[in-house]
């Protein structure tokens, strides 16, 4: 360890290297572990880590809303996007939309959204996250669990 919650981890390849900063972040038992790429400018205290990349599927958007500028519009909502992926319709599957953004580890994630599709016509569209990690239902914050569930069952309420 080099600071406080900060490794210094070596590769043997760049194609290693690559791949786990593209696939970024990794879940390990429901944690989150983000890889960044060291700057020897940057002190490692100053490292951010509470943006990371993570995919969001949209449901309930209609197909030909489906445009790139649309996604990136929907996508906004949670940060900077960083990629696009309208999947469409395969037989016998619901029509869908990828949205990969930069989320905030200090917000709440969101479950749905009301959006504009014409003049005075809104639908909502459903939010799922992909390999999503360790997740608290009653606040909505990811990398923990408040535990008022247990508190719930416990005391008979």
């Amino acid at each position: 360890m080099v600071v406080d919650g900060i490794f210094t981890i070596t590769f043997k390849t760049g194609m290693d290297y690559l791949f786990v900063l593209e696939n970024d972040p990794w879940d390990i038992h429901g944690y989150i572990i983000s890889f960044k790429q060291r700057h020897q400018d940057l002190a490692l205290e100053d490292f951010e880590f509470q943006l990371f990349p993570m995919w969001i599927q949209v449901f309930g958007l209609p197909l030909e809303r489906h445009s790139k500028e649309n996604l990136q519009m929907i996508g906004r909502i949670f940060g900077k996007v960083l990629m696009v992926d309208s999947v469409g319709s395969a037989e016998g599957r619901v029509p869908y939309a990828r949205i990969q953004v930069m989320y905030d580890l200090t917000k709440p994630i969101r479950k749905d959204a009301q959006v504009r599709v014409s003049a005075g016509k809104k639908v909502l569209v459903i939010f799922k996250y992909e390999r999503l990690p360790l997740f608290c239902y009653f606040c909505g914050m990811l990398g923990h669990d408040c535990g008022v569930q247990q508190g719930f069952v416990q005391g008979g309420v």
